[in-house]
């Protein structure tokens, strides 16, 4: 008997985690984040790059790019940010909006199982300036 209730103890504080809300990373001074974006390719690279950044509500396009890389600051956990650029079309196209709407779910407050449920059933969706945000066009 005692080990079911250790069970259901555990059971009940992981889901008590899972469903609680995310705390969401704080936002970066613009110049900052455009650095960090751009740290993830080579200079050549990335001063060609279209760079994101983070705004509450999901990422907006900062600068469009003329080389097809793609560059932005992931926060894909709480407090861990990376920087990345994909180049290949079809990476940009699938892997940025992926993560894109994943920032997005976070912003709008919902847990980490969630967001990769909708994240997932999103489907194929290719940036065109924004996702999940307003545009500064």
């Amino acid at each position: 008997m005692m080990k079911c209730s250790v069970v259901l103890f555990v059971g009940f504080v992981a889901t008590q985690v899972l469903s609680a809300q995310r705390t969401l990373p704080p936002l970066m001074p613009p110049d900052r984040e455009i650095a960090l974006a751009e740290s993830a390719a080579p200079p050549l690279i990335a001063k060609e790059a279209s760079i994101f950044l983070l705004h509450r509500g999901g990422f907006v396009l900062q600068r469009q790019g003329s080389n097809g890389f793609t560059c932005f600051v992931a926060r894909t956990l709480p407090d861990e940010i990376e920087p990345i650029c994909y180049q290949d079309e079809e990476k940009t196209h699938t892997l940025v909006a992926r993560e894109f709407i994943q920032q997005r779910l976070r912003e709008n407050g919902l847990n980490d199982a969630t967001v990769d449920g909708e994240a997932s059933a999103a489907g194929r969706l290719r940036p065109n300036g924004v996702l999940g945000g307003t545009q500064d066009r």
